[in-house]
């Protein structure tokens, strides 16, 4: 599978996309830098530091910006690991005498001399020093990344800042902050995060596709809600804690799991890494690994859920004062019943939306936000089960419901009867035979559609100027709100 870019195209492969296929390549190379790190012999050292080359190559060609920030991120703490190792190593007191004589009066040998200059040629061998400079110093391995030129087009200051997914990407993540803030404790369910930013957050006017979040902790804060993404946190700070104290006392499982889970960490913050096993088997093994290198501190666990809380109250906070600038609020309560408040108008009067996506399409939040923002309507209910009708009566009751938009099959639902209620049919499947003709303001339909809009029984009774048909060079999901007259 390739993807493009501005005509260059990105590797990838086994069904990932590029950011995908980066990761994986980098669980590869943080194993590679562990074997490097400690085997011993460097004859051996060299074939792993070619096959590294090669991966590095590789992730150069998935022009994958996120993987290069990950592998810059990890080389610069293996380098400190590495100089912080060797630091505690050098402090402690070695067993041979400033004269050659070993302490605790311990005979100093022929034999024992061939072995100290042995060792000593061994450590500051011309080979030994490159391949200590190879495996440890990140600036060769940025060096070698950036000699691609898709890498280093999108890269470029001018590029990033032309660049439409940056800013998609900035623009998700500023909605994904408000619907966290909107279900702070319950989210709104895992596969339905990107329908939920598209239908309540997303301009009315864009109309980009998204799965999900781009981003695996906002993505499990708009899923599950914040509860779920303090807990994760709380154990991704603890492992990582773990496994870099590990790594520093020369601890090779130490250092692969800090490795896996930090490049796993980092690129979640580009990427939702969450929907493949692929990506998370690795990571998750190594977390789980790295919790039992150490036994648990008080400290350690106090200092993971203190910087979690922060974190989370920080999004909450940053979604809460985002939505307020907006022009409509949006609320859900814990029947999954979404209100939408007009900021804009101080009438009390109200609307309500019965949904069957069948008619509506997945992403009708939008359509229903552009009518709230024409009409004088105050407040508007989305109701995805006459059952939930039940749940806002009273409030029903005590304002002043105007207008019931009906959609598909929904239009059997036309139990509320008040004075003064007006009803607009959207690609109604039927029209219901109790529902009284003068109570319908407005029937949308598709025009491709026509031959079943002139097949329902009690159209031809119908005023016709309230029947509108949506033309073929529009789109029905994106158009129908304009054509309903209140």
């Amino acid at each position: 599978m390739h993807y493009f870019t501005s005509g260059i195209e990105r590797f990838s492969f086994a069904g990932l996309n590029p950011n995908e296929s980066a990761c994986v390549i980098l669980y590869i190379v943080s194993t590679l830098w562990v074997l490097e790190n400690f085997i011993k012999q460097d004859i051996i050292k060299v074939p792993l530091i070619i096959i590294e080359i090669g991966l590095i190559l590789l992730i150069a060609k998935t022009m994958s910006r996120g993987a290069a920030i990950t592998l810059l991120c990890n080389s610069i703490s293996i380098w400190l690991i590495h100089k912080k190792s060797k630091w505690q190593k050098n402090s402690k007191p070695n067993n041979i005498g400033i004269l050659g004589t070993r302490r605790h009066h311990f005979i100093y040998t022929e034999e024992d001399s061939i072995f100290f200059h042995a060792n000593i040629i061994f450590q500051v061998g011309f080979l030994g020093k490159i391949i200590d400079f190879i495996i440890y110093n990140p600036v060769w391995r940025m060096v070698l990344l950036l000699c691609n030129f898709g890498l280093l087009h999108r890269s470029a200051p001018s590029y990033v800042i032309q660049d439409a997914s940056i800013f998609n990407r900035f623009e998700l993540w500023r909605g994904s902050l408000k619907l966290i803030a909107d279900k702070p404790i319950t989210g709104w369910g895992y596969g339905n995060t990107g329908a939920a930013y598209m239908n309540w957050i997303q301009n009315i006017d864009t109309h980009i596709l998204y799965n999900g979040l781009v981003n695996s902790y906002l993505q499990v804060g708009a899923a599950w809600g914040l509860p779920a993404l303090f807990v994760m946190l709380i154990i991704l700070f603890w492992s990582v804690k773990n496994a870099k104290y590990s790594a520093a006392s020369n601890s090779s499982l130490g250092m692969l799991c800090f490795l896996l889970i930090s490049t796993w960490a980092i690129n979640s913050l580009f990427s939702s890494m969450l929907g493949r096993s692929l990506l998370l088997m690795a990571p998750f093994a190594a977390l789980l690994l790295a919790l039992f290198l150490n036994a648990p501190k008080i400290n350690v666990v106090g200092f993971s859920a203190i910087l979690s809380l922060v974190v989370c109250f920080s999004i909450f906070f940053s979604g809460y004062m985002l939505a307020k600038k907006d022009s409509l609020s949006i609320n859900t309560d814990k029947n999954g019943i979404v209100s939408i408040s007009n900021k804009r108008s101080n009438s009390k009067e109200l609307c309500i939306l019965f949904v069957d996506e069948e008619a509506l399409g997945r992403y009708f939040g939008k359509e229903l936000r552009k009518f709230l923002l024409t009409s004088h309507y105050g407040q508007c209910f989305v109701l995805q089960n006459i059952k939930q009708l039940t749940e806002i009566d009273d409030f029903i009751k005590a304002n002043d419901l105007r207008l019931v938009i009906l959609s598909g099959m929904t239009v059997a639902h036309d139990t509320i009867r008040k004075e003064g209620v007006k009803y607009a049919l959207v690609f109604p499947s039927f029209l219901p035979d109790s529902l009284q003709l003068e109570a319908i303001e407005s029937i949308i339909y598709p025009e491709i559609d026509r031959l079943h809009y002139l097949g329902l029984s009690g159209i031809n009774q119908l005023n016709h100027s309230k029947i509108h048909m949506i033309p073929f060079d529009e789109n029905f999901e994106t158009s129908w709100a304009k054509y309903i007259n209140f």
